[in-house]
Parts: structure tokens; C-alpha cells; sequence
């Protein structure tokens, strides 16, 4: 099992360091509602996201954006699963 971690260690670290300046696309999931695009790097990092009337970057976001965009990516990998749905709604509380 140390030796998984120690290989998962390696590769989350190469991935946060690597230079992704000649990988420049970009990959985009439209919410289920139609009304928020989120833009993810090759990655899979959080880039931005297009709301109803503009582009805004991650490090923008304001609260209320955050959480939309949290809720976004829960419904990209969990969907309707309320069990994942209860879990993320407490983790929001925790980080805000």
C-alpha cells in the first residue's frame, strides 16, 4: 500500500508542476440547466467558468459563484446521487 501512495504522491506532484504552457486547450462541461459552462485545463484544473451573461476566472469567483461551480462539477461526476449531494453540501458549509 506505501508503495501506491508513494507513486500516486509522485504523479499528483509532477502533475501540479508541470508546465502546461504548450498544452493550451481547453476542455468545457455545460451544466445539466444549460446556464454555466466551466472550462477545465488539460489537467483537469478549474479555469474559469462562463456564467449566464460573462466569462469570469476561478480566482475571481466570488461565494455565491464558487458554490455554483462546485455544485457544477458535483453534478459532472455524481449526478443525482443525493448521498454525494448531502456530502458536498457539508463540505461547502465547512469551507464558507
Amino acid at each position: 500500500m506505501e508503495k501506491q501512495q508513494i507513486s500516486w504522491s509522485r504523479l499528483t506532484k509532477h502533475a501540479r508542476e508541470c508546465v502546461l504552457e504548450d498544452r493550451q486547450e481547453l476542455k468545457r462541461y455545460q451544466s445539466e440547466e444549460g446556464n454555466v459552462v466551466l472550462f477545465f485545463n488539460c489537467v483537469h484544473n478549474l479555469i474559469g467558468a462562463a456564467f449566464p451573461h460573462e466569462y469570469i476566472a476561478c480566482q475571481r469567483f466570488d461565494t455565491a459563484q464558487k458554490v455554483h461551480a462546485l455544485f457544477v462539477i458535483h453534478q459532472c461526476h455524481y449526478g443525482d446521487n443525493v448521498q454525494q449531494w448531502l456530502e458536498l453540501l457539508i463540505i461547502i458549509d465547512a469551507v464558507f
